[in-house]
């Protein structure tokens, strides 16, 4: 996960979704190269949701 509040300077906040080295048929398994995942902020709860 990165972030920046300028769209130029971004910093590292480490992996949040880890390989699932168990399922090959997973989204997760390393050799699916599946897209980024995307956060998004529930407004009623406050939560963070992927």
């Amino acid at each position: 996960m990165y972030r920046s509040a300028d769209l130029y300077n971004w910093e590292d906040l480490g992996l949040i979704a880890g390989p699932d080295l168990n399922n090959p048929d997973g989204n997760l398994f390393p050799e699916k190269y599946l897209d980024r995942p995307h956060i998004l902020r529930c407004d009623a709860t406050g939560k963070y949701v992927m």
